[in-house]
């Protein structure tokens, strides 16, 4: 298994927008070329789903403790204290690095897990987690799938299409969380309470993002069998 590293990520990512730019842009004489490109990038993200999905540290190091989504939004003025440095670090060095986030992204995404909790309000968030890693684990089957063949057929090349840009959004969130990591070195310098709160808020939001990107209308099913499953 390869690490998924930051630079990995920016390069596939980049791979993925090359591709997607010459299909969009190729005209029937050039469809296998474009094509070509296409099955490319997807072999290439399929590799790098495939080993995040077993990398067991990276999922459980966005394990939350137990409680409700709800419970671990932050507030405003939490956020812009607590986190918003943090966050703001982090996304300028990934943009050192090759990969992009909006600036908007933290406002969007805290703004869409509280639309999420207030339908979903006794919602855990250990089932947010295995209902992420499960998007993924699907989105990683069809991209695999098209990484053999899209048989020159315009709905596959369309689907495949369709599919690498949200690959590209959830490799984006993969890096945020990375650079996180790398960019928390204070830890030992805040109150355990806040460490933790600190580790649940940035989990429920990234964890949210990578679940909605992976297969956008989020929608919490209750705990049950269809969300339950092991993580790796």
């Amino acid at each position: 298994m390869a690490a998924v590293t930051i630079d990995r990520i920016a390069m596939t990512s980049a791979d993925i927008t090359e591709a997607v730019n010459k299909a969009a842009a190729s005209g029937p004489a050039s469809h296998r070329e474009a094509d070509e490109a296409l099955v490319a990038a997807c072999r290439e993200a399929c590799g790098l789903l495939t080993d995040w999905l077993a990398d067991s540290d990276w999922w459980q190091g966005l394990r939350p403790t137990d409680g409700t989504i709800a419970e671990a939004i932050p507030d405003q003025d939490d956020f812009v204290h607590l986190l918003s440095p943090t966050f703001r670090d982090a996304i300028g060095m990934l943009a050192r690095r090759g990969v992009s986030i909006h600036e908007t992204y933290v406002d969007e995404a805290r703004l869409a897990v509280k639309e999420t909790a207030k339908y979903h309000g006794k919602s855990r968030r250990e089932a947010l987690l295995k209902l992420a890693r499960r998007r993924v684990e699907d989105l990683r089957r069809e991209v695999c799938t098209l990484a053999r063949d899209l048989t020159t057929s315009s709905v596959r090349r369309r689907r495949a299409i369709s599919l690498l840009k949200r690959v590209a959004k959830v490799l984006a969130s993969v890096a945020l969380q990375i650079a996180l990591t790398l960019t928390v070195t204070t830890q030992h310098e805040i109150s355990h309470d806040i460490s933790v709160w600190a580790h649940d808020a940035v989990s429920v939001l990234v964890v949210h993002q990578i679940a909605h990107e992976a297969e956008p209308n989020l929608k919490i099913e209750p705990a049950g069998p269809e969300v339950e499953m092991e993580l790796g």
